[in-house]
């Protein structure tokens, strides 16, 4: 039963490639197939990106403390644009957070209903990468756009991710169990991977150099993008491109769609794992909005 649910979804028997695509990689750095391969590279893209986060984050609450004069421990700061400075990066995370909530549902619909997975994932790396080479240029006249750029940067975030994790159920169908296993643990030692190396990376260049918060800042976003650059560029050219999973319901709407399958999904963990997957995503829900009140 396994080997014909693989063949239905993939065209391939269970552990067999298909003619990969030709790249100048070594094949040590390429797995069994090629979707395989470009969710590997989707992790060492975002790692490094999400830890550009933290020093930009930092450049942006001294830029506004200097724009108020109250840098130093002991002074206290008043309000810029309604906000205090420590009070910036969680109005970001609450408006990244509003615009998943409503157009997350969308998008997935997009990646289930739509041949359009692979040119949403290619699009959302574009802006992406565009929006962090942008805020290379956070400066003292800059840093309130930057911190909006950033609030969007989020959602696209959280879109690009969706695309490419749209590929994990085809990817599991055509590998062995345990060879998907072991793809599961390998794309988490990449992801932690590529945040440690990048993260000790800026923060020697800092230290040796002794740039402050703001330059520290521009070093890690030009870094950035031509790092988180060039592994999307992997990851997209490695993933294929994929037909509708679903057809759309008569008479339905993408954005109907979207909000239609995600209720269905929360009704269905309610009725049938009430005490175990569904009280699982509720402490996710709660879990993720504290981390990123941080």
């Amino acid at each position: 039963p396994n080997t014909k649910r693989q063949s239905i979804m993939t065209g391939q028997e269970p552990g067999k490639n298909n003619a990969q695509k030709s790249c100048c990689l070594s094949n040590k750095l390429r797995l069994e197939t090629d979707d395989s391969t470009g969710f590997l590279y989707q992790k060492c893209a975002t790692g490094p990106l999400i830890m550009s986060n933290i020093f930009l984050s930092t450049a942006i609450i001294r830029l506004a403390e200097m724009e108020l004069g109250c840098v130093g421990d002991d002074v206290e700061c008043g309000k810029i644009h309604g906000f205090k400075p420590s009070s910036l990066l969680a109005l970001s995370a609450t408006v990244s957070g509003i615009l998943s909530a409503f157009l997350l549902p969308f998008i997935g619909a997009i990646v289930d209903f739509t041949p359009n997975r692979h040119l949403l994932g290619v699009i959302s790396a574009i802006v992406i990468v565009a929006i962090q080479a942008i805020q290379i240029y956070t400066v003292e006249s800059t840093w309130f756009p930057m911190a909006i750029l950033q609030s969007i940067n989020g959602f696209v975030y959280q879109s690009a991710s969706l695309a490419a994790y749209g590929y994990l159920p085809e990817i599991s169908a055509s590998l062995e169990e345990k060879k998907f296993q072991w793809y599961s643990s390998l794309y988490y030692i990449v992801f932690f991977a590529h945040q440690v190396i990048f993260l000790v990376a800026v923060a020697a260049i800092a230290i040796i150099f002794s740039t402050g918060d703001v330059l520290t800042a521009q070093i890690s976003q030009g870094i950035d993008t031509v790092v988180t650059g060039g592994f999307f560029a992997l990851t997209w050219y490695f993933f294929t491109k994929k037909e509708a999973k679903s057809e759309l319901p008569p008479g339905s709407t993408l954005f109907r769609a979207g909000f239609v399958q995600v209720f269905k999904t929360a009704k269905g963990l309610h009725q049938h794992y009430p005490k175990t997957v569904a009280r699982f995503f509720i402490g996710v829900i709660f879990a993720q909005a504290s981390k990123c009140s941080y």
